[in-house]
């Protein structure tokens, strides 16, 4: 048996390990892949890490799509958890530009039901990289054209928050996530993805968005390791 985590830290991880599309992406009805047997492979999967892991696993992040199929995904959370393990959804958001307005319905639709079953599922953390769309084409935005999209992040998000209705749910925070040029155009370093964090709290009255900060997307980002570490402080 793994020795217990004695730190008051989760250790955990975002098992893509077991391999993203046919295992994190539930196909086009919404299901989950099953190994031989018949269990979701992600529930096996992580079952197998938690037995062979010198120590024991705490939490797990799942990519949660819009469409996923309720009954799966109960099975799937119900099977992670019955490995004693916190269940944290990352909201994935795809094919809209949570940057245009025009977009703005169609983003917070998406949002929605991923934030809504979180809150089915008692989850306390949700994380997401719903700032911008990836693998855009669109010209990298500077200047009042950066601070728009600030805008109208905050916005899209608030708007999500109120209506999924969040406050005084379960979940504690949203973690947001910056991603490195080539994936992302115009949030691509903690500054720029600091710029939306820190303008939607104050919009909303509270330190309820986090900055996800993920070192090899910082390492990407052009900025060096003194402005990330003066930026985390």
């Amino acid at each position: 048996m793994s020795p217990p985590l004695i730190p008051a830290i989760r250790l955990g991880v975002v098992p893509t390990h077991l391999r993203f599309v046919g295992g994190l992406v539930p196909d086009a009805t919404g299901k989950y892949s099953r190994d031989a047997a018949g269990e979701i492979r992600l529930v096996a999967g992580m079952r197998e890490l938690c037995a062979i892991s010198p120590v024991k696993p705490s939490c797990v992040q799942i990519s949660f799509f819009p469409g996923s199929d309720p009954a799966q995904v109960d099975e799937l959370v119900t099977g992670l958890k019955a490995l004693d393990l916190e269940v944290d959804f990352i909201l994935m958001v795809g094919g809209v530009n949570p940057m245009d307005p025009a977009d703005e319905d169609a983003v917070v639709a998406q949002l929605l039901p991923n934030l809504q079953a979180a809150i089915a599922h008692g989850t306390r953390n949700v994380s997401s990289t719903s700032i911008e769309g990836w693998m855009s084409t669109e010209p990298r935005r500077d200047g009042t054209a950066f601070e728009a999209a600030v805008a109208q992040n905050v916005k899209v998000h608030l708007r999500a928050y109120h209506e999924a209705g969040l406050a005084g749910s379960c979940i504690e925070n949203w973690n947001i996530e910056f991603l490195r040029p080539g994936e992302f155009i115009t949030f691509t370093n903690l500054e720029r993805s600091w710029a939306f964090v820190s303008a939607a709290n104050q919009a909303l009255g509270k330190k309820f968005f986090k900055q996800l900060v993920d070192a090899a997307h910082c390492g990407d980002s052009g900025l060096s390791i003194v402005d990330n570490a003066s930026l985390i402080r």
